[in-house]
């Protein structure tokens, strides 16, 4: 009895140590959003995209106008 105590312990220690290496990926960058304010000139769109190192074919581009930052930030 004790051994198989012993070897359930081994193999849950084993499958903690596994599972903090992470061996799940996470896909969070598979899609690249970057959000724009909808009066934003076309300088000021090009300095955003500059800033992110991104080009405008590379990026799903989403733009908001303030009433809609309201709604989805609130008091944030």
């Amino acid at each position: 009895m004790k051994i198989k105590n012993k070897i359930v312990s081994v193999l849950m220690a084993t499958c903690l140590v596994f599972s903090s290496f992470g061996f799940s990926r996470s896909f969070a960058d598979s899609s690249k959003v970057v959000t724009i304010g909808v009066n934003n000139t076309a300088e000021q769109r090009q300095t955003i995209l500059n800033y992110f190192g991104v080009k405008e074919n590379e990026v799903e581009i989403v733009t908001v106008n303030n009433q809609e930052e309201r709604a989805y930030l609130g008091k944030v």
